[in-house]
């Protein structure tokens, strides 16, 4: 028996502790579960069998009674205010990391554990070489196959559907995408763009004034859809599968869970060779575009310069790399509509194969 702190919510880390747990379920173990915050909201997840919904009851009402401070102990979340542990020994943190450098603060924490899962490359590499002792472990996982399937079916008559999906953020890079996007392919019936960019953190006159930057206060062509945010991961799926190129020039990610399951469903991509993307992406499975420099990464909304967390930079990339991506995306579509080398992607980022390395290293299988 163990301890695990998570979030159950829709968010990037909501998906992440579902698809742990429901690994977990599966294979009939049961761990003492501390939701964070005390919420737990998993209306997004609408094909979860109703056993699942009592296990994780159960889970979740037996945990105060029956954890013991010397059981292992599991923490899915950001490094801030991850420190708070619910064991003496053994414990054990899984955590997103998108920035280039780490501060004093966040390698204190770090050190704290015994053991830090990662799902990118990338942040294994800047914490061992920044003075993080504890032991570092890429653990790919990300693939949901129970709300994420191939849907075959033409959505669209004719024409070629790209798709930018991933919450607003400056370092997406979103409206320099958009932007450069309408340049060639804007008011062309033969292409159409769906923006699947809202940010749940925003409030609606928030994004109005994100859209209105976009577009320079002007209406978006009419091949332009923007999409707001989906109730359920099925619903998420179908988005996913009406498009034919994802677009990803975001200049970190952990994952980027949006694109590559997309890819792993069988899509094209045109992306940056950036953190975290660089893990799944290759030249059979994805049209890479190499940056072009770095600048600072603060936006004053999720990253302030001189802050505790989430200090260093992001990359720049061409815009006229870009556009001969997606050109070439394009051929590849036009020569096979079916990204065959992307299925690869659903057995390697499993929560299978991610649960496996979690519980070998935490000594509990």
């Amino acid at each position: 028996m163990f301890n695990l702190e998570a979030a159950f919510n829709s968010l990037s880390f909501g998906n992440i502790s579902f698809g742990i747990t429901y690994e977990l379920y599966k294979r009939g173990i049961s761990p003492n579960i501390f939701p964070i915050s005390g919420n737990v909201d998993i209306s997004a997840f609408d094909k979860a069998p109703e056993d699942f919904k009592q296990y994780l009851s159960s889970c979740i009402n037996k945990s105060a009674k029956n954890f013991k401070l010397d059981s292992a102990f599991c923490k899915i979340w950001h490094i801030t205010n991850s420190w708070h542990k619910l064991s003496n020994k053994n414990n054990n943190l899984l955590t997103f990391f998108e920035s280039t450098e780490i501060t004093s603060t966040e390698r204190n924490i770090l050190n704290s554990f015994d053991r830090i899962f990662v799902t990118s490359t990338h942040s294994k590499k800047i914490f061992e070489e920044n003075g993080v002792n504890s032991p570092v472990f890429y653990t790919p996982m990300g693939f949901d196959p129970l709300h994420y399937n191939k849907i075959n079916k033409k959505f669209y008559d004719d024409g070629i559907t790209f798709l930018l999906a991933g919450k607003f953020e400056a370092r997406k890079g979103s409206k320099k995408v958009i932007q450069s996007w309408i340049k060639k392919y804007g008011n062309n019936k033969n292409y159409r763009l769906h923006c699947h960019i809202t940010n749940p953190f925003f409030k609606p006159e928030d994004m109005n004034k994100v859209y209105g930057e976009i577009f320079e206060g002007k209406q978006p062509p009419f091949n332009i859809v923007l999409y707001g945010i989906q109730a359920t991961n099925s619903l998420y799926s179908q988005c996913l599968n009406a498009c034919d190129i994802v677009i990803d020039m975001s200049s970190a990610e952990t994952i980027s869970l949006p694109s590559m399951t997309a890819v792993a469903l069988g899509k094209h991509c045109v992306c940056l060779n950036s953190p975290g993307i660089q893990d799944w992406s290759n030249d059979n499975n994805s049209v890479i575009v190499q940056p072009n420099g770095l600048e600072p990464i603060y936006d004053n909304v999720f990253f302030h310069k001189g802050a505790e967390y989430n200090q260093g930079e992001r990359l720049t990339w061409s815009e006229d790399e870009f556009l001969a991506a997606c050109d070439k995306a394009i051929e590849r579509y036009n020569k096979n509509p079916i990204n065959e080398p992307g299925f690869e992607l659903q057995k390697r980022y499993s929560y299978e194969n991610g649960v496996n390395i979690i519980l070998k290293e935490m000594g509990l299988m």
